[in-house]
């Protein structure tokens, strides 16, 4: 069974011999999570620090199935096209969590595969597998062309160094995937209230409304909204909002 993420975590920063990764990639990787479309920031930072043509992240469901395929400036058509060849990819289910060169892993290609690498220039390429907590495979890699040298211990140590961190940025992503997914739902079950609904801060600032609240806020009769606070109108109300 491997290891979690947080002793991997914990294994990396103890570690006096760990490289450490440079700061620039660690906050392309930790601010890109909130960035739409996210994580491709990051991934042009990292082509340049392993002196890449392309670095790419990959969500599969399972050995084949493509749920997710990020590579920033690639045109669309390519990454259909691997899609379309994921299938024949021989370079999947690397040792979680270690990272592997593509001529050290793969015995055969695919002669399908082998043309469409080379048609795209890929021919070196560096890979890490990380399992995600819902099941679903994560694999990073980076290529560049056949022409250029081998990937060498630099940049196998520079994606090793991302591993715990990339770890955390995965789990923090799906995280924040997922609270906005609520927050969507309870925006939709909140706009079909045919009541006045306010969530409030317990200072009284109003975090949201909906359209019904909005309009008895504008009315102002019975409530009303001064530097951004809810205020009613009544003393009754008043005092059990205090409460």
């Amino acid at each position: 069974m491997p290891p979690s993420a947080e002793s991997l975590y914990d294994m990396n920063m103890h570690d006096p011999a760990a490289p450490l990764p440079p700061v620039a990639l660690l906050e392309a990787l930790y601010g890109g999570l909130t960035q739409e479309p996210p994580w491709e920031g990051f991934l042009r930072a990292l082509a340049e620090a392993a002196e890449a043509t392309f670095a790419t992240l990959l969500v599969a469901t399972g050995p084949a199935g493509i749920e997710a395929h990020v590579t920033p400036d690639v045109h669309p058509d390519k990454a259909g096209e691997y899609q379309r060849l994921s299938d024949a990819d021989p370079f999947v289910g690397l040792p979680e969590g270690q990272v592997v060169a593509f001529q050290d892993f793969v015995r055969h290609v695919p002669p399908r595969f082998r043309e469409w690498l080379d048609k795209s220039g890929g021919g070196q390429i560096l890979g890490v597998d990380l399992q995600a907590p819902s099941g679903a495979s994560v694999r990073l890699r980076v290529t560049r062309d056949q022409s250029r040298p081998d990937f060498d211990d630099a940049q196998t140590s520079l994606i090793a160094s991302l591993i715990p961190h990339l770890r955390i940025a995965l789990d923090l992503h799906a995280r924040l995937t997922s609270t906005q997914a609520e927050r969507q739902v309870f925006s939709s079950a909140m706009e079909g209230l045919a009541v006045a609904t306010l969530i409030l801060a317990r200072d009284g600032r109003i975090l949201r409304r909906n359209a019904v609240a909005q309009r008895l806020l504008e009315d102002g009769r019975f409530i009303r909204e001064e530097h951004g606070r809810l205020v009613p109108t009544m003393g009754a109300a008043s005092a059990s909002l205090a409460r």
